[in-house]
């Protein structure tokens, strides 16, 4: 009768563990957001769930492109923050090769990567080997991507790309949901003092409220100031929308 060296049970053990492992931090990262939580402090936790649960993960970090500028918001440490930062100063790896209809771009050993030879040689200056980046969302000209790091060759198996992409999905649906609740904040806070500068302006010239938003658009077109600009100032000090120009109805 053959014998049970445990090597199977062991495997199946440590794959239950990994599952709950990854369980246990979709449900944190859940309770972080509906707590209402800054969107920093779950991204923070995002990237430091990301090398605790993405097998070979040594470092971490969220890095966001825009027209206007790129940077890496959150990261595990100094080291993520380098490597991300050699990407930007270079203009190349992986995070910046994210093509529109592209998830993932995975690098499993930078000395034999020929894609990018600037950024390759210093990131595997300071032992990089492997290098896997998931794309985080894509809105307009701005993009996201989660960018882990490995000092190991082939690092990231399928296993770790499916990991690695659970995270970033959790972290994409908590910034859409971030960045929709802070619009609509926005959006009920200038609403709120546009109406506070109108009744200020029907109250001064006993006009209604269509004439008082339309001293307030022709104050903003004056003034070449946001509507939102001019109405805080005439909500906040009761000057006229147009200080230039003082009405008499």
């Amino acid at each position: 009768m053959p014998v049970d060296d445990g090597e199977g049970a062991h495997s199946s053990s440590e794959a239950h563990d990994d599952r709950n492992g990854v369980t246990r931090t979709l449900r944190e990262l859940a309770r972080i957001f509906h707590a209402r939580e800054h969107i920093d402090e779950v991204l923070r936790s995002l990237v430091q769930a990301a090398v605790l649960d993405v097998p070979a993960a040594d470092y971490a970090g969220i890095t966001m492109i825009s027209p206007r500028a790129i940077s890496t918001p959150v990261a595990t440490g100094p080291m993520a923050e380098k490597l991300d930062a050699i990407q930007y100063a270079t203009g190349e790896g992986p995070c910046q090769s994210l093509a529109p209809d592209q998830q993932i771009v995975k690098v499993d050993d930078l000395s034999q990567d020929t894609r990018w030879p600037e950024f390759s040689a210093l990131a595997g200056e300071l032992g990089v080997r492997s290098i896997l980046s998931i794309k985080l969302f894509v809105e307009g000209d701005s993009t996201g991507s989660l960018n882990l790091y490995s000092g190991r060759a082939a690092a990231f198996d399928e296993e770790a790309e499916s990991v690695g992409l659970l995270l970033a999905s959790h972290a994409a649906v908590a910034m859409v949901g971030a960045r929709t609740e802070a619009e609509l904040r926005a959006a009920l806070t200038t609403r709120d003092i546009i109406g506070q500068a109108k009744g200020v302006l029907m109250e001064r010239y006993r006009i209604d409220g269509d004439d008082a938003f339309a001293l307030l658009v022709k104050g903003s077109q004056a003034t070449q100031r946001k509507l939102r600009e001019v109405a805080e100032m005439v909500a906040l000090t009761g000057e006229d929308p147009d200080p230039r120009q003082h009405r008499r109805r």
